[in-house]
């Protein structure tokens, strides 16, 4: 405030003290009403502090991300790599099961041959005479 309002206020028949008390708090209510106020210079600044605040933000979030996609990569490498090797183990025990199935079936043959041969001779050495 001006020098005037402070004169004005100690012509209006006030004690000067009182006046005095009076301009400071009108002074300290405009200072404060001033300042609770955002001018237009005020929120560019708090635009631009917080647009380079989420640029920041989303920068460290970004870079989490690809650690985090990087460390997925690797983990599905590793399940790729473990699932490459079943197939030669089935092959491998394919081949022990084709072999066991083979060796199953001979003896089976085998064994309905002699079955096949006993009732044969049983039936020739009874029937034919």
């Amino acid at each position: 405030m001006h020098t005037s309002s402070l004169d004005l206020l100690e012509k209006s028949e006030l004690p000067p003290a009182q006046a005095r008390a009076i301009f400071k708090v009108m002074e300290m209510e405009l200072a404060a009403s001033q300042s609770a106020l955002a001018t237009r210079a005020d929120m560019a600044m708090e635009f631009a502090l917080l647009r380079a605040e989420m640029a920041a933000e989303f920068a460290q979030f970004r870079a989490e991300m690809a650690d985090e996609f990087a460390k997925f990569r690797k983990e599905i490498a590793a399940i790729h790599g473990e699932l490459g090797n079943i197939p030669g183990k089935i092959e491998a025990g394919d081949a022990r099961t084709q072999s066991r199935l083979a060796v199953w079936v001979l003896s089976c043959t085998l064994s309905q041959t002699v079955v096949l041969l006993g009732v044969i001779y049983f039936l020739f050495a009874h029937f034919v005479k």
